[in-house]
């Protein structure tokens, strides 16, 4: 069964298999044989389960992605999916989980699909984990709950729900660019239960959760859900902002997000105080995210089209950090770095590591130059062996507390 039509098939079936498996008495196994909507949701090892291959989001999507796996600790992102922890929750999801950061959806950050209490649409977010804001508020006797943040503490809950919507609205300024996804809140229909009627929207609402905690997302209507391509692209595109938005934090967890920048709004009372050194610190930032976004596009035109202009069969290595290259031959021992540019080739920067892979690989280390990403006349530049062409060139720069190289224009 295509994406869509698994989408489609919760939509219009999880309230009514809902209310069947909370009025059925245990065991319910049975229950999940003749109304399989929850099959479809939760993560199963298709070596295990192989009928649920046909019918089953995490699998469909682990086919699609080589670097996305239903196996914990196979490939750097995980994915799988939830309908309740006994009883099925009216807020079910479907999360990527990027091991790095987390692989569970109550503490840090995510990919994320979310279905509105009503199954008439979906998103797909980049969201924050509601549970380690909630947990982090203080009962009566000062302490937090089970899966609080280390880095956080909340005397109520307006303070947790205030912090989670800070945080997003900072991780949208690092960002930047949307890439066709919306930075507008999403509606979750958190105030209504189908089972219930008129709920609260209170710590224990984990649908009230994700739309306060809600960085960019897509919403999908029940009756305009597109093709699987087009799904299974957009998700492609989230999962490079949120690679793009962990190369910005720099391994520091969401909820410290605004220690990043104090060039942000409400976060310094005192802006008149900021050193030489933050506004150098902020600037870089503003940089690399410019960079991130220009290198996702430039990679993407490198994978489709510019690898099979020049007669290679190439496996993305971009969702391992710190390799030194984005890209590998599949046939033989060539690596492959992208720069990617807005407008005309200029300057660029070499990573210390990209600078010490391309002087050990020699000759089977391309660089390559694409310009004009955004535009459908875009042009590259293949250069073999980067290092011996440009190591007279080349600059060395300091960023506290690492370094990097960069390449004038002049010498491309």
């Amino acid at each position: 069964m295509f994406l869509n039509d698994q989408f489609q098939f919760i939509l219009k079936n999880y309230t009514t298999n809902r209310e069947i498996f909370q009025n059925s008495p245990k065991p319910r196994e049975e229950i999940d044989n003749k109304w399989p909507v929850r099959s479809v949701i939760r993560m199963r090892d298709p070596n295990r389960f192989p009928d649920l291959k046909k019918m089953n989001i995490p699998c469909k999507i682990d086919e699609s992605f080589p670097m996305i796996s239903v196996k914990k600790n196979e490939k750097q992102y995980l994915i799988k999916g939830s309908s309740g922890e006994g009883n099925m929750s009216v807020s079910p999801w479907i999360g990527i989980f990027d091991k790095d950061i987390t692989s569970s959806a109550r503490k840090e950050y995510a990919v994320v699909y979310l279905f509105d209490t009503r199954m008439e649409r979906f998103y797909l977010s980049l969201n924050q984990g509601w549970t380690q804001y909630e947990n982090s508020i203080l009962d009566k006797y000062g302490k937090k709950g089970k899966y609080p943040s280390k880095h956080l503490e909340f005397k109520n809950i307006n303070e947790a729900s205030k912090k989670i919507k800070k945080n997003a609205k900072i991780a949208q300024k690092l960002i930047n660019s949307s890439r066709g996804f919306s930075f507008d809140p999403i509606d979750l229909s958190s105030d209504f239960d189908p089972l219930k009627g008129k709920v609260l929207r209170n710590r224990n609402n984990l649908a009230w959760g994700y739309e306060m905690g809600n960085i960019l997302s897509k919403c999908y209507k029940i009756d305009e859900i597109p093709s699987e391509d087009i799904l299974l692209e957009d998700l492609f595109k989230m999962i490079g902002i949120y690679r793009e938005l962990k190369i910005l934090l720099n391994n520091h967890s969401i909820v410290k997000i605004d220690n990043i920048s104090n060039d942000f709004e409400n976060l310094s009372d005192d802006k008149s105080q900021k050193n030489e050194n933050t506004e150098k610190d902020d600037k870089e930032h503003f940089v690399k995210s410019n960079a991130a976004i220009t290198g996702n596009k430039a990679e993407e035109i490198f994978e489709s089209e510019i690898s099979l202009e020049m007669g290679y069969s190439v496996k993305n290595m971009t969702h391992l950090i710190g390799l030194g290259y984005d890209f590998k031959s599949i046939e033989e021992e060539i690596f492959f770095e992208i720069k990617g540019f807005k407008g005309d080739f200029g300057d660029f920067r070499l990573t210390s590591k990209e600078w010490e892979v391309a002087k050990q690989k020699k000759d089977k280390y391309i660089l390559v130059l694409i310009s004009n990403v955004f535009d459908k006349n875009h042009s590259s530049k293949a250069i073999r062996n980067p290092y011996e062409k440009y190591k007279n060139q080349i600059e060395r720069k300091i960023t506290n507390p690492s370094y990097y190289f960069t390449l004038k224009k002049q010498f491309i």
